[in-house]
């Protein structure tokens, strides 16, 4: 989950509608079909073909966390920072509010479900916690929010990677009891609950995605089904990729 994947996502969604429908030179020539969507498209597939095979269903559930986690990232990607604070209207939360909880129940998923696998069988099923994010935690742009959700992910994967034999354990969601593959599968259910409402928010306020930024948030969702699992050279390679066809898109350098 590199900074220059980020960097990478956060250029290709600058890509303007006409580039979009504009020629592009692909291996050095000229195709009469290839238009600068197909450089994003190409990126996409590039990811698509690095997934690797998954080991367990511990890691299973991970990874759908991650690619909901993807998902979200590529939508942000597209996003001015002046949206963050945007009202949407009545009493919706705005985006940062909503990343806020999103950061906020992340944590406390994870705590949970650390607790469920390490604790003692003498121990109650459910803790609980008073976590609460600080000021300079609900701060920044869209940059800061996706850096800051990309390292509690990593956190979270770290955590439970090793919950394959312990999947049984119980513990409580919302007041039922459940096991921690329920608890694993939760991280992706509730990503995926407020990307939507993420998406909500953005139409309320009248934003919607270029059809760069729909690539781009094919191209995150693709990148977090190996992520977590693939060697270092990987994702290294494909982040060169994804710049160079950036630069090549958007002139930058």
């Amino acid at each position: 989950m590199s900074h220059q994947f980020v960097t990478a996502l956060l250029l290709l969604a600058q890509v303007s509608a006409e580039r979009c429908e504009a020629p592009w030179s692909w291996r050095e020539r000229q195709g009469e079909e290839l238009r600068g969507r197909d450089a994003l498209l190409l990126s996409h597939e590039a990811e698509l073909s690095a997934e690797v095979q998954l080991r367990g269903q511990a890691q299973r559930l991970i990874t759908e966390g991650q690619r909901a986690f993807g998902e979200l990232r590529g939508l942000l990607a597209g996003v001015p920072d002046q949206l963050l604070d945007a009202q949407p209207g009545g009493e919706e939360w705005t985006l940062r509010q909503t990343l806020a909880h999103l950061l906020l129940v992340e944590r406390r998923y994870r705590a949970q479900t650390v607790y469920a696998l390490e604790r003692g069988d003498d121990q109650p099923l459910y803790q609980k916690l008073e976590l609460q994010l600080s000021e300079p935690e609900q701060q920044g742009g869209v940059l800061a929010w996706i850096e800051r959700l990309v390292a509690e992910r990593r956190e979270t994967a770290a955590a439970t990677t090793g919950a394959e034999t312990l999947l049984h354990r119980p513990t409580v969601w919302v007041g039922f009891e459940v096991d921690v593959r329920f608890r694993l599968a939760r991280f992706a259910g509730h990503l995926a609950e407020h990307t939507i409402q993420l998406e909500k928010t953005l139409a309320a306020v009248g934003w919607q995605p270029s059809e760069a930024q729909r690539l781009v948030r094919r191209i995150s969702a693709a990148r977090a089904g190996h992520e977590l699992w693939s060697k270092p050279e990987v994702p290294a390679a494909l982040d060169a990729l994804h710049l160079r066809r950036a630069a090549e898109l958007t002139g930058a350098s």
